[in-house]
């Protein structure tokens, strides 16, 4: 069986923050926290540089939503996939690992937030809600690592969701124009607001709870009044939602975000365009001297038109004495999202170009702060190339071109440059030459970012460059169906400076647009892709015709030659690759390669293992002597446009649509087909199970099991069976052994032989050996190891997998463990879960009535001692806190006091002098 390395990825740059994702700003107001396609990037932003990249190996799904506990200990990641990531921050960014994984959805992850006040049953940070774009809510315990239970009640996808701490509620915005409050003690709508006649796009709510501003596609955004019950009029406090007003925005687009500043004085509405408004929310004494001022002006005017409309009435109140508008801020591009900053008058704006701004804010206006851009392209990096000792790296991009460090990814120059569609280096590295949409290649010296030479090449664009392998010269070719030779000269520019520059030896005229071109190592051929969907070989020196190669059904867009100038491998628009013999022009094998078509392919310098990237996303890894498939590289979040190999085959670098760099290093890591092929099938079959889910909302139920079933759970579900039938099958064992022994008793006493003791019986007969799974334990003691191995997030999906007779031999067991008064805590979780789950067939048989009504006693016994401990324990904890404060009180008093009395002294000895 053949054996291949694995390539993986090594690091993703280019990235500053993708746009499916917000920009917040920590805790202290330092650093951002972007999205960074799949990984979470924290940046200083003053240095304007990445201080930790927050990544899951396993994840290739981009990040799409973001928040932080407000006990300043973890972050909250959503994703495309619908999957929920928490990572611990409390002891800095050098330290974060492994976070914490939430599985509860089917799609993406569109909104999050965390509790953010303590409660009577939950504490500030605990609670995590999740929205996503299936309409569902999930409502997370962080610290159990667990759902609680799942909202369903939406028909589109969740914009926004907020906890309400003085209420215990939860309010929810989605695209079905509908906004829900929910009450999180019976997990069940309280009240919809039906008044938006289009999607609500964004809603925030302001620190006293008090109002609650939505925004749509209208010209306006609407405010509401959060009234509570008064005291004792209700045994909740779920408040009633009532319509104020409608606040005029400047912007028609539709609104993205809607956040108020810290402070509460400020409010930021941000719509699909390049202008954040602003608007002045204030205080109670401001509202009144506004009112006073328009009932003022009203009733002028009432004068002024006469007597006849006096009886018109001024209202009381106005929406617009509470809110008006402040200022806006114009912007080059378009804003993705923004962010307030929690201790400063800032604001963090992230751009949809990939960059990220920061201006002050005052009273009047805004002015512009810092700016991160340089670390990435503003548009999509569409080729890209390495130098020949593989330490320097060329991206091009829709105007810039920049040079990057491979070891450090580090940018080292940027500059301005048309739209570069191919790159290369040139002999000694010391040059980077650029072909443009323009027609014209760009000769830049690396050491000062120069532009040494423009040359108007073509008529139009210069889809590839091909080096000659003796390094005296290049090849390039256009639209305009001519393929042009060029030579490298030295020749002083005006300052009498010897510079390098291209000198055209040569134009050969081709039938139809040149797409790709390349050489053989040896240089005696040269092989041309046509738009015509056609490969034309030539003998490189003359320019005589040699092979046609035809067999796509769509143009060839790249095509690569190994290093024995044996076989040739073309990638098409049509989704194959075809692999060709040189001697005479023979189709050796057509493969289906990607669901989209194949922009890029790269031989692996000395071996027959090629790359293919598509715009599909994806990078695979090819045998070309058995034809078979490697393994895929996902990662990329668009379509894959440049791809580079290093001369010794190490590592590989790509560049795609979504803007980022990434380098893929191989391992020592072996990997056979087969396995390859299996986890494949395993993430087909996952995918079916996710698709194929019977849906929720039978019943008009509301509620729901939080966690979503998956390969883990399915997995997790047959090793507890496989548990419970070994435990079952030892049992059976122990009791034919009882058996055994009580019959040869009742022949020993009928025999009247004389009667053999029962220690002699049982040494007459054989004992049953535990099965090895067992590992020196009870069948009990291994079915709860089973059961504790299961993740907290997996457990109640694991346990639907049971059948009802499975269920029944579970409650001896958990009858056993509770007697013994081994993990309590897990025994009521899963014997509560399967009760509800299971409630009709217990019901309805008998067979469980003496289990659950032992068990109903050693329960209440049990979760009663527990709850002792507790309250002893809490009560401990405040004791000493009382006793930690005071004294700490005392020590600050007496150090008071000591310098009271140094002072009198001081004073005293001052006088008598």
């Amino acid at each position: 069986v053949k054996a291949y390395l694995r390539y993986q990825q090594a690091a993703c740059f280019g990235v500053i923050n993708s746009l499916l994702s917000p920009v917040i700003y920590d805790w202290i107001g330092k650093h951002a926290i972007t999205g960074g396609l799949d990984s979470v990037l924290v940046w200083n932003l003053r240095q304007g540089t990445t201080i930790c990249t927050m990544s899951d190996p396993e994840n290739t799904a981009e990040v799409t939503a973001l928040a932080l506990s407000p006990d300043r200990k973890h972050i909250a990641a959503g994703y495309a996939d619908g999957k929920v990531r928490i990572w611990e921050w409390g002891s800095g960014f050098r330290n974060v690992g492994a976070p914490i994984t939430l599985c509860g959805h089917r799609s993406g992850v569109s909104a999050l937030h965390f509790i953010q006040e303590d409660t009577e049953k939950y504490s500030k940070g605990q609670l995590l809600c999740s929205g996503s774009r299936d309409g569902k809510l999930v409502i997370w315990d962080t610290i159990e690592q667990r759902g609680l239970f799942r909202l369903q009640g939406h028909k589109g996808e969740i914009t926004e969701c907020r906890f309400l701490c003085k209420s215990s509620c939860l309010l929810s915005s989605s695209k079905d124009t509908l906004m829900k409050l929910w009450d999180l003690e019976t997990q069940h709508c309280t009240q919809t607001l039906v008044g938006h006649r289009k999607e609500v796009w964004a809603f925030t709510v302001d620190k006293e709870e008090q109002r609650l501003f939505t925004g749509t596609t209208d010209h306006f955004f609407r405010v509401y009044e959060l009234v509570y019950p008064e005291p004792g009029t209700s045994p909740s406090n779920i408040p009633d939602i009532k319509l104020l007003g409608n606040i005029p925005r400047e912007g028609k687009e539709r609104v993205i975000q809607l956040q108020l500043s810290p402070s509460g004085r400020l409010l930021v509405c941000q719509a699909a365009n390049k202008t954040p408004e602003f608007f002045h929310v204030f205080e109670s004494q401001d509202i009144t001297k506004r009112r006073r001022r328009r009932v003022s002006r009203a009733k002028k005017k009432i004068e002024q038109k006469g007597a006849t409309e006096e009886n018109e009435e001024i209202p009381e109140f106005v929406i617009t004495d509470e809110v008006a508008p402040a200022y806006m801020i114009k912007l080059e591009n378009k804003v993705s999202s923004c962010c307030f900053s929690p201790t400063q008058p800032q604001i963090l704006i992230g751009m949809a170009n990939n960059s990220m701004e920061v201006y002050n804010l005052q009273e009047s206006g805004s002015s512009k702060s810092t700016e991160i851009a340089l670390p990435g392209h503003r548009s999509d990096v569409r080729s890209v190339s390495l130098s020949s000792d593989d330490s320097l790296l060329v991206t091009t991009s829709q105007d810039h071109v920049k040079l990057w460090n491979v070891h450090s990814r580090v940018p080292i120059r940027t500059i301005e440059s048309g739209y570069g569609l191919c790159s290369t280096f040139l002999p000694g590295n010391r040059h980077v030459l650029i072909g443009t949409k323009e027609g014209s290649l760009e000769l830049y010296e690396v050491s000062s970012g120069d532009l040494l030479e423009e040359i108007e090449a073509h008529k139009a664009e210069v889809w590839s460059i091909a080096l000659r392998p003796d390094q005296q010269g290049l090849v390039s070719g256009g639209a305009d169906k001519q393929l042009k030779f060029w030579e490298f000269r030295m020749q002083k520019n005006e300052a009498g400076r010897r510079v390098l520059t291209l000198v055209h030896t040569k134009t050969v005229t081709m039938e139809d647009d040149i797409l790709a071109i390349v050489f053989s190592a040896d240089m005696k051929l040269i092989a041309v892709a046509l738009l015509d969907n056609t490969v034309k070989v030539f003998h490189a020196d003359t320019m005589n015709f040699f092979l046609s190669l035809y067999g796509h059904k769509l143009p060839v867009l790249a095509l690569d030659i190994s290093s024995d100038g044996t076989t040739l491998v073309t990638a098409s628009a049509d989704k194959n690759i075809k692999l060709w013999g040189l001697d005479f022009g023979d189709c050796h094998r057509s493969l289906f390669a990607h669901d989209d078509s194949v922009m890029q392919v790269k031989f692996v310098p000395s071996t027959h293992y090629f790359f293919t990237a598509g715009k599909d996303k994806t990078i695979k890894y090819w045998d070309g002597d058995t034809y078979e498939k490697i393994f895929s590289l996902p990662g990329h979040q668009g379509e894959v446009w440049g791809l580079a190999v290093s001369n010794d085959g190490e590592f590989i670098v790509s560049s795609s649509h979504d803007r980022s760099i990434r380098i893929w290093e191989r391992t020592t890591e072996q990997i056979f087909i087969e396995e390859e092929r299996e986890s494949e099938l395993e993430k087909i079959f996952e995918a079916s199970l996710e698709d194929n889910q019977p849906s929720l909302e039978d019943g008009a139920r509301e509620t729901a099991i939080a966690t979503t079933r998956n390969l883990a759970t399915i997995r997790a579900g047959e090793l507890l069976i496989e548990a419970i039938d070994e435990a079952e099958k030892d049992k059976m064992k122990w009791v034919e052994y009882e058996n055994t022994i009580q019959s040869l008793q009742e022949m020993n006493e009928k025999s009247g032989l004389g009667k053999r003791s029962r220690k002699e019986l049982e040494n007459s007969v054989a004992k049953p050996h535990p099965s090895p799974l067992f590992q020196n334990r009870s069948g009990s003691d291994y079915v709860l190891s089973t059961l504790k191995s299961i993740p907290s997030n997996d457990l109640e999906q694991s346990l639907l997998s049971l059948s009802f007779s499975e269920v029944i031999q579970l409650f001896s067991y958990l009858e056993d463990w509770m007697m013994r008064n081994i993990a309590v805590e897990l025994n009521c979780r899963v014997m509560f879960f399967l009760l509800k789950a299971h409630h009709h067939q217990i019901v309805s048989n008998r067979t469980l009535l003496l289990t659950l009504t032992r068990l109903q006693e050693v329960t209440k016994n049990q979760l009663k001692s527990r709850k002792n401990t507790i309250g002893f324990n809490r009560a401990a904890m405040n004791f000493l806190a009382r006793e930690f404060e005071q004294a700490q009180s005392e020590s600050i008093f007496h150090e008071v006091t000591k310098n009271i009395m140094a002072t009198k002294s001081a004073t005293k000895k001052r006088k008598l002098k």
